[in-house]
């Protein structure tokens, strides 16, 4: 009876310490709203585009507001920003975070299939009482490579110039603090 007692006491404290290794070795649970200052991001087309993207989101009005220069770019009626929601870019829990937007979407609403695309399009027309942007246009595809940073959390093991399951470049993984073992320069 005693030997089994240890040995059940033993066992639980292998299990105990096989465990509290994994969380060490793999670093716990992943921040999933870490990451870093666009501007570091090596340059090429995509992540120029999630750089564009970051700004457009902090800066809607300097880009899109009612009082843009170029009147063609005037989509928002109004001066407020994608941030003023979407509080740190979309990086802050609990208040319209972006994280989670690539697994999202598309999805069933009312029985019907949105895309991001048409759901930033909601905000553009709705919170910013604007127009729609072109779905197929520049500003669109910088807000989409923004999202697509996220979605490179799950994925960083790709260590190919594209990441042939979505088609984003590699580079894109770089903008990650947590999450990757590897990072490129």
């Amino acid at each position: 009876m005693r030997r089994g007692m240890i040995g059940f006491v033993l066992m639980l404290a292998g299990a105990a310490a096989g465990l509290a290794a994994g969380y060490l070795l793999w670093g716990g649970r992943p921040n999933w709203y870490a990451v870093r200052d666009v501007g570091k991001l090596p340059a090429d087309r995509q992540n120029d585009l999630a750089a564009y993207g970051y700004q457009l989101i902090i800066n809607t009005q300097r880009y899109l507001g009612p009082d843009v220069a170029d009147a063609a770019m005037r989509f928002a009626g109004n001066n407020l920003a994608c941030g003023n929601c979407h509080l740190r870019a979309g990086l802050q829990p609990f208040a319209a975070p972006f994280v989670s937007t690539y697994t999202t979407f598309p999805m069933m609403v009312d029985d019907r299939v949105i895309t991001l695309s048409e759901r930033i399009n909601g905000c553009m027309t709705r919170s910013m009482n604007g127009r729609a942007l072109p779905a197929d246009g520049h500003e669109m595809e910088a807000l989409l490579a923004r999202r697509n940073v996220f979605h490179d959390k799950c994925a960083c093991w790709s260590t190919s110039p594209t990441h042939h399951a979505f088609g984003q470049p590699a580079t894109i993984h770089w903008l990650l603090d947590e999450g990757c073992s590897q990072g490129l320069s």
